[in-house]
């Protein structure tokens, strides 16, 4: 049946070639068919016929490939040539004038090659995918996108400096160098990466238009800003388990908050954090985007991303809810509960209730910004997942508000309401003073007067 085939088409096809006479549409159709059927079977036969006399079976996965794509194009070209065949003879037949000026050589030659164009063109369009985006946020407010500028430059210097200013003080202080306050000196570190990772690009975008950037470039800045964030969630769990551990285990404080205890922490924090987020990341970026580029948010947020994408999004909106119940659903119950034994075990040894009004202005002040950075960032997570109806201009304040209000208000809270840093700061301040009255007073201004 192979050699049937192949003898019969190749004369049927040196027929056509050589007869001037058959150089019409519906024999270079016939001829194109016998191609086909030439061809098609040279992808399958001798490989079936060795297989059935020398029990050659075995196949690479990349010729089992090539073979399944090649089978498969010459059947949709056969199928293709069957349509024009038959369009042909509809011509012929029914409409007799107009054969030969719609069936003329040049134009199905144009019409064959606007078929296979609109076919690539369909199945490029198909599997387009953008490498660079416009990060659109505040869409409502663009005609006053650079007044946006002078708050979040502001907010930024103030984390800056804030931030900077408390790390100073701890590591001058020699007093202050015990667990609790190492744990707020990485608490500000973490709180200028994170903000500095969003806050520049976001200024350019505003003040010179510069909003573009590759998708590199977007999963980069999407995994250290949800890295930084959740490393910052992990050290207020360890800030909370560090005072419960102070407060209601004074006893066994040194034996249990010690430098072992910081290895296991960073890596802890380093499996859990940068796994789930290396996940939430590469997920994202095998995702096809042929749709819009322009992304809804001043920074690479997951789900601003996300959402613009072809393929289905299923397995990240479920590595976003991965991400709620490994951070929000383990840290925030064991906060909880370590300021409510903190706080039963303060109130019981309170002789007063000035002390205990200051017990529960701590915790309380405390919890408050820790319930805004858990619960606005589970929202920014979750809004697309639960299709909540949130402005788009709310929700990118939303997600910059998680992220920028904790790194601003952290110093006010750890460092200007906290007595030991207080001390610290003023006796820094008072031997800079001290040195710069010694400078001027020197022995020659003391010769002239």
């Amino acid at each position: 049946m192979f050699i049937v085939s192949l003898s019969g088409n190749s004369l049927l096809l040196y027929v056509v070639i050589s007869q001037r006479s058959l150089h019409s549409p519906m024999y270079i159709l016939i001829a194109g068919m016998a191609c086909v059927d030439l061809s098609l079977p040279l992808f399958f036969v001798p490989n079936m016929l060795l297989s059935f006399l020398f029990d050659w079976r075995g196949i690479s996965l990349i010729g089992c490939l090539v073979q399944m794509y090649f089978l498969h194009l010459f059947g949709a070209f056969q199928s293709t040539l069957l349509l024009w065949m038959a369009l042909d003879r509809y011509f012929a037949i029914c409409t007799p004038l107009h054969y030969h000026e719609r069936m003329a050589l040049p134009r199905f030659l144009k019409c064959c090659s606007d078929l296979v164009g609109a076919m690539l063109e369909a199945s490029l369009h198909r599997n387009f995918s953008h490498s660079t985006f416009v990060l659109r946020g505040f869409p409502e407010l663009q005609k006053n996108r650079r007044l946006l500028a002078l708050p979040f430059s502001a907010t930024y210097l103030a984390v800056l400096l804030g931030n900077s200013l408390l790390v100073y003080v701890i590591r001058s202080v020699e007093s202050l160098h015990s667990p609790m306050y190492f744990l707020i000196c990485a608490l500000c570190i973490t709180d200028v990466l994170v903000v500095s990772t969003i806050i520049p690009n976001m200024l350019l975008s505003l003040l010179f238009d510069l909003d573009e950037i590759s998708l590199a470039g977007c999963l980069t800045q999407m995994f250290f800003t949800h890295f930084l964030s959740s490393l910052e969630s992990t050290l207020l769990l360890a800030m909370a388990l560090d005072r419960y551990v102070a407060i209601c285990q004074p006893l066994r404080y040194t034996k249990i908050i010690n430098s072992s205890m910081f290895v296991k922490l960073l890596l802890f924090t380093l499996v859990r954090s940068g796994s789930i987020m290396a996940t939430l990341v590469s997920l994202a970026g095998s995702l096809r985007f042929c749709g819009s580029n322009t992304i809804q948010h001043c920074y690479c947020d997951h789900m601003a991303l996300v959402s613009l994408a072809c393929d289905s999004t299923e397995k990240n909106s479920a590595a976003g809810l991965a991400v709620i119940v490994c951070f929000v659903g383990v840290d925030i119950p064991l906060i909880i509960l370590s300021y409510m034994k903190i706080l039963r075990v303060v109130l019981r040894a309170a002789e007063d209730g000035e002390d205990c009004w200051k017990a529960f202005h701590t915790c309380g002040t405390h919890l408050i910004v820790m319930m805004c950075f858990y619960l606005v960032g589970s929202v920014t997570f979750l809004y697309h997942n639960l299709k909540i109806p949130i402005p788009m201009d709310v929700n990118t304040f939303m997600g910059l508000m998680y992220l920028l209000f904790p790194a601003t208000v952290n110093p006010i809270i750890y460092g200007v309401r906290t007595k030991e840093i207080q001390n610290g700061f003023f006796r820094i301040f008072k031997l800079r003073v001290k040195k710069i009255m010694t400078v001027k007073v020197s022995p020659a201004g003391k010769g002239k007067t």
